[in-house]
């Protein structure tokens, strides 16, 4: 899998405050298929985003995780949070999936229609996510 790094910005106590994430790139059937089975957990601020994929399993998963589902534009369509091992969840709506550590979700003040604007910088190769909000 391509690790990259995706900066979220969001609404924090009245404030803007960035975060990084360190997101890890599912785009092969395979790569999908394996998702996060064999490891024991993801750190604070790590996911996994599967590309072209609309359904997930915690078959074999040692540990809880949020689901974050998105729209081909990258808009949050469902949330599934603290998704226990040898379940199943799918989304029509969605294009792309969204994997964190459970309760990340939560942390990051997400909420359904919340929209992630990505982007690449040339300088650095670095994919950015930005969440949109009004102040």
């Amino acid at each position: 899998m391509n690790s990259k790094t995706i900066g979220l910005r969001f609404p924090n106590v009245g404030k803007l405050e960035r975060r990084e994430i360190e997101t890890f790139i599912a785009a092969s059937f395979f790569q999908r298929l394996r998702g996060l089975l064999g490891r024991k957990s993801l750190g604070e601020f790590q996911g996994l985003l599967l590309e072209e994929c609309n359904s997930v399993h915690t078959i074999g998963m040692r540990f809880a995780i949020d689901i974050i589902f998105l729209s081909a534009d990258f808009r949050i369509v469902e949330i599934h949070s603290a998704v226990a091992g040898f379940s199943f969840r799918r989304c029509k709506a969605a294009t792309h999936t969204l994997e964190l550590a459970a309760g990340q979700g939560q942390l990051l003040r997400w909420t359904v229609g919340d929209a992630l604007k990505l982007h690449q910088k040339s300088t650095d190769e670095k994919i950015h996510c930005e969440k949109e909000f009004a102040i």
